[in-house]
């Protein structure tokens, strides 16, 4: 499933609904891979395994930290998604940490 993230200290962070699946995998302590389009036409595969948790801060207060770059990466999305920033992140409002610790790429 396609999801927004950031990059940051070596982790990305990705924001979600606080009812999705992946919550509750995440803090039932899952495994974690991260699927990655890398190339100039998506073909080249990326894949990243690790562990994750939920973070115990806000969507929002994490959005404030790194608002200009979220919004910089994101600002087409953003427009196409019909709502601001501030109404995603309410929504979406869960951070999940993820830490890479192997890659595959192929």
């Amino acid at each position: 499933m396609p999801v927004w993230f950031f990059w940051h200290d070596g982790r990305a962070l990705v924001f979600s609904r606080p009812d999705a699946v992946k919550v509750e995998h995440v803090r039932r302590g899952s495994p974690v891979l991260v699927h990655l389009e890398s190339g100039r036409f998506g073909n080249d595969v990326v894949v990243l395994t690790g562990t994750a948790q939920i973070s115990s801060r806000s969507a929002a207060e994490v959005i404030t930290e790194f608002r200009d770059a979220y919004e910089s990466k994101y600002a087409e999305a953003i427009t196409d998604y019909g709502m601001s920033l501030d109404a995603i992140s309410e929504m979406f409002n869960t951070p999940i940490v993820f830490t890479p610790e192997r890659l595959m790429a192929w």
